[in-house]
């Protein structure tokens, strides 16, 4: 057995839920370990942080002096941020000496209705669209039917209103709730906390969990988030905006491991609310096999180990 891959990381830690990705994704892969000497790692990562200081200090990997005798490793720059751009030019030629692959959260153009998967700037084969995951603590163990179906919340909407689309969203889910006339108690719509969730948030977690349904949304410029993968690994039915991201590669699938509506379209959202919730057992039924299967896909290919994973194999 070859031995686990030696990796540095250099990072500030002010994006702390990325942070625990990065360093758990590590300490869980067998491939790989953390090594404290940077003369010893055959990969550099390094993290972005939210609020760069001017220069290159918060990569010093990217400045690496050209009479070292040790052969150039690469570096991996980990950009979670809502940036469209980097802090820095590290194309080749800007004075960048190792090899230098850079992991972007990828970014749909909506309005176009096509997806650019990363921002302008990208452009070459060391450039990769960086999904998200779901931490430990979010992935639930499988759940029988009947532990489903006894499940308090039949539908959860968890968003913040914090931009058109997420406002839309939670206000269309609690006018079909009225509609449908559900039950205050079975039912949970609002923000649990103040959304940042810079740790792993128990109370969301756990409404989560107590869900047969939970409607999402992606973030107004963006594909994907945390809460795409938290949702996931509930084991509940995740409804979400369809966005062309996940039809390119990232495993969700309409009426596989989810249920999708087109963000702005409030028949097809109370339509497809009315599938798993208007027609009793059934409806449940099926949104417990949808779930499994979406919580299936996190165990498989949305978890911090997945990520990093990906990561070694594409800088290398």
């Amino acid at each position: 057995m070859s031995p686990p891959l030696p990796i540095y990381l250099f990072t500030s830690k002010d994006m702390s839920r990325e942070h625990e990705i990065v360093t758990t994704g590590i300490s869980a892969h067998p491939s790989l370990a953390f090594t404290s000497d940077q003369s010893l790692a055959s990969l550099l990562i390094c993290v972005v942080p939210a609020s760069p200081p001017p220069g290159r200090s918060w990569c010093p990997f990217l400045d690496a002096p050209s009479n070292s005798s040790r052969p150039l490793v690469p570096v991996a720059i980990l950009d979670f941020t809502d940036r469209p751009t980097l802090p820095v030019d590290v194309a080749p030629g800007a004075g960048v000496l190792s090899p230098v692959h850079v992991f972007k959260r990828s970014v749909p153009l909506r309005a176009e209705g096509r997806s650019l998967h990363l921002p302008d700037y990208a452009r070459g084969p060391n450039f990769h669209p960086l999904p998200l995951c779901a931490l430990p603590s979010y992935l639930s163990p499988p759940t029988s039917l009947a532990d489903f179906l006894e499940r308090p919340f039949l539908l959860s909407c968890t968003l913040r209103p914090s931009s058109f689309s997420r406002l839309w969203t939670l206000a269309e889910v609690s006018d079909f709730v009225v509609g449908r006339d559900l039950p205050a108690e079975k039912t949970f719509l609002g923000q649990v906390s103040d959304g940042t969730r810079s740790a792993a948030d128990e109370r969301y977690s756990e409404i989560l969990g107590l869900s047969m349904v939970v409607v999402t949304a992606n973030p107004p410029n963006w594909e994907g988030d945390h809460r795409t993968w938290e949702s996931l690994a509930s084991g509940a039915l995740v409804v979400i905006d369809r966005t062309s991201g996940w039809a390119h590669g990232w495993g969700l699938k309409d009426g596989v491991n989810c249920a999708m509506y087109d963000m702005g379209d409030a028949a097809e959202l109370h339509s497809v609310l009315e599938r798993f919730l208007g027609r009793g057992e059934q409806g449940y039924v099926e949104a417990r096999e949808i779930g499994e299967r979406g919580r299936q896909l996190v165990v498989e290919r949305g978890r911090p180990e997945n990520r990093m994973e990906d990561v070694v194999m594409l800088s290398w």
